[in-house]
């Protein structure tokens, strides 16, 4: 005990642990508090950090709110381009294919009574996959031509006779179609006098008489396209002479620009159809060998000036080669190409189309004839030619296409439907005197309401199938079109302008070396 005995004496062992203890407490204490400290700096750059994120997040989601208002605004926009761009492109698109628009035939029944031509009815018994074509049946002919107004009117006598003998068939292929409206058209211009102007008028009036004369033309273009389509070689000839016209100089007389116009139409006539005719016979007529076997679908007027100059090109060659002749309904044309063939003594065989995988093995080369070749290397070409192209392609037999410039054109198509010609479906019919079994003809097909004959006129054939196409200018592959039409348009064409028509007669004698191209002038002065 201590001295004064109030208790056990103090160790200096226990006065050293109370003083660790203390001091681990406080320690401890610190140790808590300075962890407390971290936590609340942590949760205050976590509070800071998350304030910071929904800012952002805020900021971000506003940027994103006016982008897609933007963006919106944008596609509406853009929809309501597209939406006027296609109307605007539909709009573009030619009449003839757009039967099946009431709107675009209300504004042709209005351009052709502006223009007093008569409207020719169309019928509506068509092929739902060909209803935006036009469909004219012989039997509305007669109806047609009552309307016509012969006294005072806008068309002239000789394309009033030009779109009679269009609409019967008395004139079809590409080639004489084209020669017989530059005919007619030529025969206008000559006939054309103008309107109020004195006999003392100075010689600058011809440029007031050009809207005059192109208003006179388009009622003729209109009358004709009421009696059968366009073709499109005629499209290439309407415009070409168009363009002449309004080339004119100002300055010059009426008769003046009406010799000018004339001999233009010559000019093309003997630089686009006549001489390229003479020049694709040259070069194709050369690579006949002896032996040799052509096959031909239908009649053309050139294929049939090249198998002849070939003949007599092989009596003097002293070799031989034959003739296949491929025929089929409706119209039989392939008749006309073997009546002639037979008279100028070529060595033929005749077969319908359904014969042709029979004889395509005895065949070493194919002709077509096209009545045009488009933009993408695709041929619109008389119906029967793509399936003896791909027959042709299932043998390994070359198939040549021989075709004149004219009718290149600038169109594309990869099938036969957006663009067609559909025929009479009564053509489709044979007469109960021809049928081996009328009673189960067609002659009722129109009192059948399920029943709806087809008759188109053209079918297209891919490049594929195509070993090359000849033209004046020499062969190439259906791919050189667009480089050929660029071509075409830096040339030109054009005669001069000073150059004053050639003689009547010499003309008539240079176009009688083609029988088909018979003397167009004789036509117009029927």
């Amino acid at each position: 005990m201590d001295p004064e005995g109030k208790g056990p004496p103090n160790r200096p062992e226990q006065s050293d642990k109370a003083k660790l203890k203390l001091q681990q407490r406080a320690e401890r204490k610190e140790a808590k508090r300075v962890e407390k400290a971290a936590k609340a700096e942590v949760a205050k750059e976590n509070k800071e950090v998350k304030a910071v994120g929904k800012e952002a997040k805020e900021t971000k989601g506003k940027e994103q709110s006016k982008a897609k208002s933007k963006e919106v605004v944008q596609t509406q926009t853009s929809e309501r381009t597209r939406k006027y761009s296609f109307s605007k492109d539909v709009s573009r698109l030619p009449q003839n294919i757009q039967v099946d628009d009431a709107s675009v035939r209300k504004k042709v029944s209005k351009k052709l009574e502006k223009q007093n031509v008569p409207e020719r009815k169309a019928s509506d018994r068509k092929v739902g996959l060909f209803s935006h074509l036009y469909l004219y049946e012989k039997s509305s002919l007669k109806q047609f031509t009552s309307e016509l107004q012969l006294v005072n009117s806008p068309i002239h006598p000789a394309i009033i006779k030009l779109g009679l003998k269009y609409a019967e068939g008395r004139i079809s292929g590409s080639n004489a179609r084209c020669v017989a409206m530059l005919g007619a058209f030529r025969r206008v211009i000559v006939d054309y006098k103008p309107i109020d102007i004195k006999s003392g008028a100075r010689e600058t009036e011809f440029d007031k008489r050009k809207t005059e004369l192109d208003t006179i033309l388009k009622s003729c273009i209109s009358y004709l396209g009421q009696c059968r389509t366009k073709s499109l070689s005629m499209g290439n000839a309407i415009k070409y002479l168009k363009d002449k016209i309004n080339s004119l100089p100002s300055d010059i007389s009426v008769d003046e620009a009406k010799k000018r116009v004339v001999n233009s139409i010559d000019y093309y006539v003997q630089r686009s159809i006549t001489l390229p005719g003479s020049e694709i016979s040259n070069l194709v007529k050369g690579k006949i060998q002896n032996d040799d076997t052509i096959l031909l679908i239908g009649y053309s007027s050139l294929l049939r000036k090249i198998i002849i100059d070939a003949h007599l090109n092989a009596q003097k060659r002293d070799i031989s080669f034959r003739v296949i002749v491929v025929d089929s309904r409706p119209q039989f044309n392939g008749k006309v190409m073997l009546r002639h063939l037979v008279a100028a003594g070529v060595d033929c065989s005749y077969i319908l189309i359904n014969a042709i995988s029979y004889v395509m093995k005895e065949v070493s080369k194919v002709f077509l004839s096209a009545h045009a070749l488009l933009a993408n290397g695709h041929v619109l070409a008389p119906v029967g030619s793509a399936q003896v192209a791909l027959v042709a392609r299932a043998y390994n037999v070359p198939v040549l296409v021989l075709c004149e410039r004219h009718k290149f054109s600038e169109r594309t198509q990869t099938d036969a439907f957006v663009y067609n010609e559909l025929g009479d479906p009564d053509d489709l019919i044979l007469p109960a005197s021809k049928s081996r079994r009328p009673s189960i003809g067609l002659s009722s097909q129109r009192n059948n309401e399920n029943l709806f004959l087809l008759n188109f006129l053209y079918d297209v054939t891919p490049p594929e199938l195509i070993t090359m196409v000849v033209t004046e200018i020499g062969p190439m592959p259906c791919t050189s079109v667009p480089a050929v039409l660029r071509m075409r348009q830096a040339e030109g064409d054009e005669p001069d302008d000073g150059d004053e028509p050639e003689d009547k007669s010499d003309d008539k004698r240079e176009y009688k070396h083609d029988p088909d191209i018979v003397d167009y002038f004789a036509k117009c002065e029927d």
